[in-house]
């Protein structure tokens, strides 16, 4: 839900979903309103290496039968959906398979709504990147409606299909408080591309640590581009834990803590001989 203080402003762009979420201001300022947060998102988004991911996941939890996938700020589904498709062409269905249903959550309301409508709007560019992807399976995920021009391009609407819709299950949540609801034990969490949105250092700190605290040994954390712009979430993560594992893909492990009482334990005892 919107408060009265809070305003919605759209702007053309070359992604599947622009949407900017502003603090109200007062009428006569002239400052500019500050930016609550963005939906703005695409199939396949460039920060993320889509070929490796699911090579990754796939060598991690290979003794694993059942893993829990969870993406957060998911905006219109693009990001989850990008994730099973792409696990799908890389694995096959039979691998795959363990990964989903995917718990995507966005605390946004109205773009919770746009994903569970079940309508995929693309920009030009994108169902050829979805075909290239997924080895040209665009047409087996999505049926085809139409299209229509918006101010500086034009939209391609998609109805999305229940062999890709059934294996994402969309709802509304604040991480900040649903980190506490994640499974510890072999989970995968996509915390991409909204840390900044957080501003307060404070709030980055916090959900480091309950991200750390509540996932297990065999859990992951992976982070966007976004988040790594501001220095502050990658300090977080480490601070908390966490060690990045990967750093063309961002994504952190926990430090499992016999490893590092060892090293405290050595530490300790070259002191005492120095």
């Amino acid at each position: 839900m919107f408060y009265s203080g809070m305003r919605i402003s759209y702007a053309p762009t070359f992604t599947s979903n622009q949407r900017v979420v502003t603090y109200g201001k007062p009428e006569l300022s002239k400052e500019e309103p500050v930016i609550k947060h963005r939906n703005t998102t695409c199939f396949f988004r460039s920060d993320m290496n889509w070929d490796e991911l699911p090579t990754y996941l796939d060598k991690k939890y290979a003794q694993v039968k059942r893993i829990n996938t969870y993406c957060y700020a998911c905006s219109d589904g693009s990001e989850p959906y990008s994730f099973v498709m792409k696990m799908i062409s890389k694995l096959g269905e039979d691998k795959a398979k363990k990964f989903f249903p995917v718990q995507a959550k966005d605390y946004d309301e109205f773009i919770i709504g746009q994903a569970q409508s079940r309508r995929a709007k693309l920009v030009s560019y994108e169902p050829q990147v979805i075909n290239q992807q997924t080895n040209g399976a665009l047409d087996n995920y999505m049926e085809y409606l139409g299209k229509r021009r918006i101010p500086s391009y034009e939209e391609h609407i998609y109805a999305v299909k229940d062999n890709l819709f059934d294996k994402v299950k969309f709802a509304q949540a604040n991480v900040l408080s649903d980190v506490k609801q994640i499974p510890s034990d072999n989970t995968v969490v996509f915390c991409r591309n909204f840390w900044p949105y957080l501003r307060d250092g404070e709030k980055i700190n916090n959900l480091a640590k309950n991200l750390y605290n509540q996932l297990g040994q065999n859990s992951c954390v992976i982070l966007g581009e976004y988040d790594q712009g501001d220095e502050r979430v990658f300090v977080a993560m480490r601070n908390a834990g966490f060690k990045l594992v990967d750093e063309n893909m961002r994504i952190f492990e926990k430090i499992q803590q016999n490893v590092q009482s060892k090293k405290g334990m050595l530490a300790f005892v070259r002191k005492l001989f120095l």
